[in-house]
């Protein structure tokens, strides 16, 4: 990694600490498949959280953008380069046990529509470092941040 690289993933990672505070849920998504494309993993989260908000919100999910969770991540790529996969932060009214749940089963059973081997590990954001953590491959050239506002563009384009 090239010094501005470096500059940029520190400043990324100190930004990232900052906004944790922000966010209460940590999530994974990992789909356990070497060989799916960036577009893929996206149309998944997409399809994945499309499905968690019909759920709670109702039909008209789309148009309820106040009430959607606020989010924000990056995709990693993993040592072997092969194993893409994202980490988010997530911000949800109460973290508890119901919470929980319904974001495993709601997350999960929307990824696995698109990619039948992919799994979504939630737990509750106890450690503000994961913020950090989640951007430790983030470079300069590469824009794999996702919010959920890309989310949003991409059910009004329909």
């Amino acid at each position: 990694m090239n010094r501005q690289d470096e500059k940029f993933k520190e400043e990324m990672q100190k930004w990232m600490l900052d906004l944790a505070q922000n966010y209460n849920v940590c999530l994974t998504f990992q789909f356990n498949k070497d060989d799916i494309t960036e577009n893929e993993a996206k149309k998944a989260i997409k399809v994945a959280f499309g499905t968690l908000y019909r759920k709670i919100l109702g039909r008209k999910w789309y148009l309820k953008q106040s009430e959607q969770y606020p989010f924000i991540g990056f995709q990693e790529m993993g040592k072997s380069g092969m194993n893409r996969h994202y980490h988010f932060m997530l911000k949800v009214e109460s973290v508890n046990f119901c919470t929980l749940c319904r974001l495993i089963v709601y997350l999960n059973k929307g990824v696995q529509k698109i990619v039948k081997s992919a799994k979504v590990h939630v737990e509750p954001l106890y450690n503000i470092a994961w913020g950090s953590y989640i951007a430790k491959e983030v470079k300069s050239d590469n824009n794999t941040l996702m919010t959920e506002k890309d989310l949003r563009v991409e059910r009004e384009q329909k």
